[in-house]
Formats: structure tokens, sequence, C-alpha cells
């Protein structure tokens, strides 16, 4: 992975990604509100929330994360994803249940990631 430039060096596991979950254990590096925040969508300059109503998820943007809600559900689930030559990544920080749930693929073809991350976190009791 020496190609493509700035990302070529940087190669982690699940179990790496799972850690930046941590960073979010209040009084670690930030404060309750700060946290919040980071978990709620973006507000535009006209006061109004930016949400994309999809048909199974809604979207939105938080700070430094891809928020995702699944339609029906009250809990904004702070998700990053990222993909690069064939190989694949997904970390869902499911905030009130305290749950990380990282996965990395190299499997080619019609495999979300997003979907699984949120079967798991169904299976865990994790999204609210």
């Amino acid at each position: 992975m020496v190609a493509p430039f700035a990302t070529g060096d940087f190669m982690s596991q699940p179990t790496e990604l799972a850690k930046i979950s941590k960073v979010f254990t209040l009084g670690v590096l930030l404060n309750e509100a700060t946290i919040d925040e980071m978990s709620q969508p973006v507000v535009l300059k006209d006061g109004t929330e930016w949400i994309d109503h999809g048909d199974k998820v809604d979207f939105s943007f938080g700070y430094c994360w891809e928020l995702i809600r699944p339609k029906g559900k009250e809990e904004w689930i702070c998700t990053k994803s990222g993909a690069i030559s064939g190989f694949f990544a997904y970390v869902l920080f499911f905030k009130s249940a305290g749950v990380t749930v990282a996965i990395s693929s190299d499997a080619q073809g019609n495999f979300n990631l997003l979907t699984l991350g949120l079967q798991i976190g169904e299976a865990m009791g994790a999204i609210k």
C-alpha cells in the first residue's frame, strides 16, 4: 500500500480501530458537552439540522463522524468508514450503550459493512 499518497502507510486492524472509542469515555480526552455535540447532526446557518432521510436509515454528520439512525430508533450511531484498493473498514460507536463495533474486510462484490455493523449492534442490544 505505497501507491496512494498520505494513506499508503496507514494500516490497522479492527482491534486498533475500536480503540478510538476510548477517546469518547468521559474525562479521557473530551468533556460530556463536546461528546454530545459530536454525536448530534450538524446545524446549518439557518438553525435547522441537516438530515438526509433514507429508506431504512437517516444520515447526517456530526463533528468528525458520519451519523446514522435506523428508522424508528431515537439515537444516532456515530460511524466512520474507509476504503481503498479493495480494502474496507467501518467503525460504529453506539454511544448510550458504550459499544464499539469495528469491521475490516477485503471482500469483493456486494458486501455491506454498515449493514453487518448494524446487525451486530442490534444483536448486542446497543441500538436505542
